[in-house]
């Protein structure tokens, strides 16, 4: 008993590391954030290039395995059927009806693709439209999730809403290029996405460095998360996997493609590299979520 009060007055006193949404069951809100970004980039990629093998793709990574992790971390069918009626309260809950509402909508416009003689085109705006808004509320809303608990001032940022986004987007071209590559959607086509590709490492490079510029002039708590990050426990993943794999490399071989011509070697080394990356973005940020001392001025 003595022990678990001093560990409590610790608490009250001490930057404390959140453990609920990275280690036990957190592993599986951890690998939901990462595949409803992938997911909803690959969906959302595969509808502007009308490729229907990776609407399927992207719906399946959204709706199988992003939607069986969310269940995995709330571990019994009854949490999980609840936590979906808490919206007004709760993000995670949000985030569970935004992948109903893709599986839903989703599942409706890609349909009379795969399927003859629906009474329903593809093409009709208002479902291809909720289509579109609901896999962007699945890529985004990881950042809002974060950014409302307050008690974590590192994840307190406007910007990281954006940065999930962003890693999304970078994460479903990924997932696209060998799609495409494989699929003879021509020079023009895998051109444009190589380019998308740089661009999106440029925009999520940028969203990255700002976020780590407002979290340096943010409080305590925030700057102990940030110590973490860059010269810490974190510093290993944060700079082998976010930066190198999921920056430097993919742009090593986005620049090595236009000297030397894109090859299915090149491809894959870029494809894991960044895959790597947005992995590991999503678990620095995730565990160095620290919580501030509730006795600001003992623990400050």
């Amino acid at each position: 008993m003595e022990i678990a009060n001093q560990q409590s007055y610790y608490w009250m006193v001490r930057h404390t590391p959140q453990k609920e949404w990275i280690e036990g069951r957190g592993f599986w809100l951890w690998l939901a954030f990462v595949l409803g970004g992938m997911g909803g980039g690959l969906y959302l990629v595969s509808l502007y290039f009308d490729n229907t093998i990776g609407l399927v793709l992207g719906w399946l990574i959204v709706v199988a395995l992003k939607g069986g992790a969310h269940l995995a971390y709330l571990g019994r069918p009854k949490r999980f059927w609840r936590a979906a009626f808490r919206w007004q309260t709760s993000w995670i809950s949000r985030g569970i009806l935004f992948v109903f509402g893709f599986g839903l909508f989703g599942a409706v416009q890609a349909a009379p693709a795969i399927l003859n003689g629906l009474p329903w085109s593809e093409e009709i705006a208002i479902i291809k439209g909720l289509a579109v808004l609901f896999s962007f509320l699945v890529m985004i809303y990881p950042g809002f999730a974060m950014g409302y608990v307050k008690a974590i001032p590192f994840w307190n940022n406007a910007v990281l809403p954006l940065l999930f986004v962003s890693y999304g987007f970078l994460g479903g071209i990924g997932l696209f290029l060998p799609l495409a590559f494989a699929g003879g959607e021509g020079e023009g086509t895998v051109a444009a996405l190589e380019t998308g590709l740089r661009v999106m490492l440029a925009i999520s490079a940028l969203l990255l460095g700002l976020y780590l510029v407002g979290v340096n002039y943010s409080s305590g708590a925030a700057r102990v998360s940030l110590r973490a990050l860059l010269r810490g426990s974190l510093a290993a993943p944060f700079y082998l996997g976010v930066v190198i794999s999921g920056v430097l490399l993919p742009l090593m071989v986005s620049w090595l493609s236009v000297v030397v011509g894109l090859t299915w070697p090149l491809l894959l080394v870029g494809l894991f590299g960044e895959l790597g990356g947005s992995f590991a973005l999503r678990y620095c940020l995730l565990k160095a979520g620290i919580y501030k001392p509730i006795l600001l001025s003992v623990g400050q």
